[in-house]
């Protein structure tokens, strides 16, 4: 993949750590509080209970919860269950008490982080905790540095192989959700527009199998693929491939090495009629699921793009960094 990165100046602050301590007994949450200030410039929230911590969270999500188990209200089993609903990404380190071993393992079953005994706690309660720090913080930093990448773009030649089909689209869905480009629907609906994009320019394209016999159920629209891929001229063609996103779009072009065919000549897939039949499929979808599906002259050639939607909260950060600077 290719990077074209506009560097911005990062404010160091955001590398601070933010904790979120859970604790009933004022003693306790003093002593966590002393040990967490080893870590350097460490923002530390305080609460007495788990619905208290809720509302915390909601406030300023931290990057690693210490939280006790036995609490009135809502206890640590409870809260770990509602961080998992709601900061899901959040860690969470129990600290048990002598007779609570059992929670304690129903809060890691339930997707505690780690936890440490209260009578190690001074010893085991940096240790534990500082991995989770460094991986929050990893995160976050590589979130700004996300947020920094003006163009990804990638360039493919693929064999006639439907294997590669799954493969690109995949990589296209990676590189949608790295980006925050529109949410899992509008990756499921491209993938389905690309997938069908790039069976026309391998079989239909490369390979010269007409989707009319598909229309056969005796198997002849498949074993002609097999025959082609290893015939030439058709094995020796390859499918040229590229795709960008940048700050206002997806845009995806798909040659083949084919005859090519005339765009006007296949009917029109919008047509209820034509719905159900074989040939033109493969376009419906594009022009479904994308803003604009253009074909070159010799129909050997498309360019899909996809507009990024105007609410996604990646565009509006993008957009506040680059006013910022």
């Amino acid at each position: 993949m290719l990077f074209r990165v506009m560097l911005m100046w990062i404010h160091q602050g955001a590398d601070m750590p933010r904790f979120l301590l859970v604790d009933d007994s004022p003693v306790e949450l003093r002593l966590v509080t002393g040990l967490l200030q080893k870590f350097e410039d460490a923002e530390i929230d305080t609460s007495t209970n788990g619905l208290e911590a809720l509302r915390a969270a909601r406030a300023a999500t931290p990057d690693v919860v210490v939280s006790d188990l036995k609490m009135p209200g809502m206890d640590g089993l409870e809260l770990i269950d509602a961080m998992r609903d709601e900061f899901p990404g959040v860690p969470i380190v129990i600290v048990t008490s002598q007779g609570s071993e059992e929670m304690a393992v129903r809060a890691l079953q339930g997707g505690a982080a780690g936890y440490v005994p209260k009578r190690s706690i001074g010893r085991d309660l940096v240790k534990i905790v500082d991995p989770l720090v460094e991986s929050a913080m990893r995160s976050r930093r590589t979130g700004r540095w996300q947020r920094c990448v003006r163009e990804r773009a990638t360039r493919l030649s693929l064999p006639n192989e439907l294997e590669f089909v799954s493969e690109t689209v995949q990589h296209v869905q990676e590189m949608l959700a790295a980006d925050g480009f529109g949410d899992e629907r509008d990756h499921v609906r491209i993938g389905v527009a690309l997938h069908e994009a790039l069976v026309n320019a391998m079989v239909h394209g490369n390979l010269d199998v007409s989707s009319e016999l598909r229309e056969h159920a005796d198997g002849r629209y498949e074993l002609l693929q097999e025959r082609r891929r290893n015939e030439s001229p058709y094995r020796e063609r390859r499918v040229d491939f590229e795709v960008r996103i940048d700050v206002d779009r997806l845009w995806i072009t798909i040659a083949d090495e084919g005859d090519g065919f005339d765009v006007a000549s296949v009917p029109d897939p919008t047509d209820p009629e034509n719905v159900v039949r074989c040939s033109g499929r493969g376009i419906l979808m594009m022009k479904s699921f994308l803003d604009d599906v253009v074909f070159n002259d010799r129909g050997n050639a498309v360019t899909l793009v996809k507009h990024r939607p105007v609410d996604t909260t990646a565009a509006v950060v993008r957009d506040e960094a680059v006013a910022a600077h």
